[in-house]
């Protein structure tokens, strides 16, 4: 089976090591965007699989601060997509999510998938700003760092939907992130 990395990406610990600093210094806090992070064709065939949340066995959440969807668990995986999620609760993977970060203690990966997995904002949805949980709720371990991969193919600017990162004040925008194919975000996550 072909990596998952895309090649000019496909040395972790060197990738990890040269933007070390890069993740540290990010404003409002500690992150990192890379387009095109991934093997665009097996990514592709992860799009290939995505389900229509809204008509699978999904959580849907409509309420004033958001409007999505999201997987429950591996239950809406095609094989491609358990694969690539399992690469990604992988030692290699985690190993260069612990080294770009600096955290010392070994992470572990969320197997669970609470919180993760699949998520969908269909046309008029809405995710406000908002700070993600931090604590498991079947581990109770500190969830401290966040991973997005975008899976939208020919997304235009137009349409809006940037991921923004925001001051813990919640007054300023430091960063906004176009939600374009193949593009990984990595960040932080506290309490705040």
């Amino acid at each position: 089976m072909k990596s998952f990395i895309a090649p000019n990406y496909s040395n972790l610990s060197k990738v990890a090591a040269d933007n070390r600093e890069v993740y540290g210094n990010g404003v409002p806090f500690p992150f990192i965007k890379f387009d095109n992070f991934f093997n665009e064709t097996l990514l592709d065939q992860v799009v290939d699989e995505f389900p229509d949340l809204a008509s699978e066995d999904s959580m849907e959440f409509n309420n004033s601060n958001e409007r999505k969807f999201a997987g429950k668990g591996e239950l809406s995986f095609g094989p491609q997509t358990r694969a690539f999620m399992h690469f990604l609760n992988s030692a290699p993977f985690l190993e260069f999510i612990q080294s770009i970060t600096g955290i010392d203690e070994k992470l572990l990966g969320d197997p669970y998938f609470i919180g993760g997995g699949l998520h969908e904002i269909k046309r008029g949805g809405v995710l406000k700003i908002h700070a993600d949980f931090n604590k498991h709720k079947l581990t109770g371990l500190d969830r401290r760092v966040n991973v997005l991969i975008y899976l939208n193919k020919e997304w235009n600017e137009k349409y809006g939907g940037h991921f923004e990162l925001w001051d813990a004040a919640m007054t300023e925008c430091g960063q906004r992130i176009l939600p374009t194919f193949n593009t990984l975000a990595i960040f932080t996550t506290t309490d705040f």
